[in-house]
């Protein structure tokens, strides 16, 4: 069943209020249902063991991270969270050993919620490892960190001027 998006709106204040003093893992899974549909950038599916296992990896590579809420919208029955994780790169994450750098990444969440008040789909959206890469300023022997005519990560590089002559 649809939750009203006015009530919705009240929730959500309440909900970050909330999430500020809590890890992050931990409260979404207290604000999510049991059989929660969890999605990942990578194209994993799974439930409320695939926002710890997900939390859990950043938590390890970043033990200080921290989010800045950037935007907040509420359409119908969803909520779009984008923010912005800061962290210093004190643990490894995946292949990458600590950098001991700060790095910021951006991020956004998408929730389905119902009239139960709860999350029952929740679409995450996070590449800490390309951020990563791209702040820390990193060559990797196999890894793509830049491809010809973009930049470090893949963003497209301005016009260059013709060369003189």
């Amino acid at each position: 069943m649809t939750i009203e998006e006015s009530r919705l709106k009240g929730l959500l204040n309440d909900w970050l209020q909330r999430a500020a003093l809590m890890d992050l893992g931990e409260f979404l899974v207290s604000v999510s249902h049991p059989s929660v549909v969890v999605r990942t950038p990578n194209g994993q599916v799974g439930g409320p063991e695939l926002i710890r296992d997900y939390t859990g990896y950043l938590k390890v590579a970043f033990p200080d991270l921290e989010m800045e809420v950037d935007h907040l919208a509420v359409m119908g029955d969803r909520v779009v969270l984008q923010f912005t994780l800061e962290g210093k790169h004190s643990g490894p994450l995946g292949f990458i050993l600590p950098t001991q750098r700060i790095v910021r990444a951006p991020a956004a969440l998408i929730a389905r919620v119902e009239e139960d008040e709860l999350i029952h789909e929740l679409w995450a959206y996070l590449n800490m490892a390309v951020a990563l890469v791209g702040q820390i300023d990193a060559n990797f022997p196999g890894v793509a960190t830049s491809f010809p005519g973009t930049g470090s990560v893949g963003f497209p590089l301005p016009p260059q001027p013709p060369s003189g002559g």
